[in-house]
């Protein structure tokens, strides 16, 4: 089976930017590649990174653009 490579990472990033607890079994079933296939592609494009550690990634940057979306909100309740 042929895929663009690059169009498969763009397509983990997004899947995992808004479902961050997804597992590689189920991307692999989701884009119908093999666990093997995206693991790979992160170990060669990422400089030998495990698959959880570009997760972790993705919620940092995630939680990251949530923090600058609301710089000044205060909680609710908080005395300051």
């Amino acid at each position: 089976m042929w895929y663009d490579s690059r169009l498969l990472f763009a397509q983990i990033c997004i899947r995992l930017d808004h479902t961050p607890a997804c597992s590689l079994a189920g991307l692999s079933r989701e884009f119908q590649v093999g666990a093997r296939t995206i693991s790979k592609y992160r170990y060669t494009h990422d400089r030998r990174r495990k698959f959880s550690s570009f997760k972790d990634d993705i919620l940092i940057a995630r939680l990251t653009r949530l923090f600058l979306a609301r710089p000044f909100s205060p909680r609710q309740g908080t005395v300051v």
